[in-house]
């Protein structure tokens, strides 16, 4: 997938036909996790991939510095696969924040940029957990949906804990409040 002294990699409208055809393995055979130079990874919004798809691209970079696409999901509804749907998608796992933390630990040391993006999307529920960031040493930016550190219920309390799941680097901060359409329900 990533050859020669390709730095970015931006995948546009993704499909079910697209990804009948993309290979079981999303790393090419013979090669090392942690080798390719690619620093900029831009994925289609509207296309959610799983936690261990996820997880194992991210892993492929040496540096990744900017990561930006949809929160993952483990599994799909098919609404999801038709980026061009102006109807809610609906996922059919729970939200699961501190499990998208884990999808990204391969990053923490060259992230700088991370843009999480949660459009129209209505999940099956929430886990309760936080996405923390705090080991991530070089994150200076981050987008990211509110309901990744705030649950549905506690959009209205105290916050004073936000420190905690983000790093020192961070210079530049934007949560997203999203629809309460597309809160998870417990």
């Amino acid at each position: 997938m990533f050859q020669g002294n390709l730095k970015t990699v931006s995948v546009g409208i993704m499909n079910t036909a697209t990804m009948d055809s993309l290979p079981r393995s999303f790393l090419p055979a013979g090669r090392d996790l942690g080798t390719s130079p690619v620093s900029t990874l831009e994925l289609d919004p509207s296309f959610h991939l799983s936690f261990p798809a996820l997880t194992e691209i991210l892993r492929w970079p040496k540096a990744l510095n900017k990561f930006r696409g949809a929160l993952p999901g483990d599994e799909i509804s098919k609404e999801v696969l038709e980026p061009l749907s102006t109807t809610y998608c609906t996922m059919d796992n729970i939200l699961a924040p501190a499990a998208i933390s884990e999808c990204f630990a391969s990053t923490k040391h060259f992230l700088q940029e991370l843009e999480l993006i949660d459009r129209d999307v209505h999940w099956s529920g929430y886990d309760g957990s936080q996405m923390s960031l705090q080991g991530f040493r070089c994150l200076r930016k981050v987008s990211i949906p509110a309901v990744c550190f705030f649950g549905t219920n506690t959009l209205g309390s105290d916050r004073n804990g936000l420190y905690k799941l983000l790093p020192s680097s961070l210079v530049e901060l934007l949560v997203r409040a999203i629809s309460q359409n597309t809160w998870p329900k417990y």
